[in-house]
């Protein structure tokens, strides 16, 4: 996790930039579409402008959205977090995006095929 903590306070001090070093592999998992609508994702982007979250004191704000509940284990990943939030969905979404992946990409790049269980 330490890793993790290093690479938030880059993002954080460079502008939303990422670490040279950086490592990430999640450009090689297949996620597929979210299935929310362009017109969704702009009206939302509508109201982030209207209620102020994309400026402060006019200075731009950037916006660094860290998925992984696991994340919130670590005290020093959640000292790194402005806003914190646990965002549902249903068991069934969550079983068919899982299974529409073809396999999982880890760290070391070893993809990683799985199939869920039949429950």
């Amino acid at each position: 996790m330490t890793a993790f903590v290093e690479a938030m306070r880059h993002i954080r001090a460079n502008e939303g930039q990422f670490p040279p070093t950086l490592q990430s592999k999640e450009d090689q998992n297949e996620l597929g579409h979210s299935g929310v609508p362009g017109d969704v994702v702009e009206l939302m982007h509508e109201e982030f402008v209207k209620v102020g979250l994309l400026n402060k004191d006019n200075d731009d704000i950037t916006l660094c959205l860290v998925d992984g509940f696991l994340l919130y284990s670590n005290l020093d990943v959640v000292k790194e977090l402005d806003v914190r939030m646990l965002v549902r969905a249903p068991y069934e979404k969550l079983k068919a995006r899982r299974e529409a992946r073809s396999g999982y990409v880890t760290l070391d790049g070893t993809p990683t095929l799985y199939k869920m269980n039949e429950s």
